[in-house]
């Protein structure tokens, strides 16, 4: 069994939402006892004998499940049999189905995306500043006009850091995903 520490009972002065009401003998944790029930004078250590509470012969444990039940309310409209798999799949495409499928077909029909790093050294292919997902994302709204989260975009080794061509996967906000070509030139 692990360990696990133990609870103290609490005579509450205040009544305290979630907890109890103002005269109940409450079972609470050591900690909001000691750090917010007794210091604001909301409660009060009940009275102990030999290690165990003294309670009142009627206490016992609150069972709170049944009181913060919650309850599934239906509109008045509600018929669960005009709802179906096959009405969902007929329904109209809303407005950002629509705006998704056109994302996914600029992001297909892409050509190379070409990126201007400097080097560090003129003779090597390692770049001064790397190519990062949020450049990507960037470059995509600014001048393709398509609209992509950063953490669509996916760079093996998080970003690139060497001239030369290299291939990005972006998932697709209809959740297929496209390969784009991506180009870094030397400045």
């Amino acid at each position: 069994m692990p360990f696990r520490k133990a609870d103290i009972h609490v005579l509450l002065y205040e009544s305290i939402p979630g907890l109890g009401q103002k005269g109940e003998i409450v079972q609470t944790s050591l900690g909001l006892a000691r750090n917010y029930l007794v210091p604001f004078k909301l409660g009060y250590y009940a009275p102990r004998l030999k290690g165990k509470a003294i309670l009142p012969k009627t206490w016992e444990p609150r069972d709170d499940l049944g009181k913060n039940a919650i309850q599934t309310v239906l509109p008045a409209f509600f018929n669960p049999t005009t709802i179906s798999s096959a009405s969902i799949a007929n329904a109209p495409k809303s407005k950002k189905t629509a705006e998704n499928q056109d994302a996914a077909s600029a992001l297909t029909s892409l050509g190379v995306l070409e990126f201007k790093r400097p080097l560090i050294d003129p003779k090597g292919r390692r770049t001064f500043g790397s190519v990062s997902p949020e450049d990507i994302v960037t470059l995509l709204r600014t001048q393709h006009k398509i609209s992509v989260e950063k953490g669509d975009v996916v760079v093996d080794g998080g970003r690139i850091k060497e001239i030369g061509d290299h291939t990005i996967t972006v998932r697709s906000p209809t959740s297929s995903q496209v390969t784009v070509q991506i180009k870094v030139v030397a400045e």
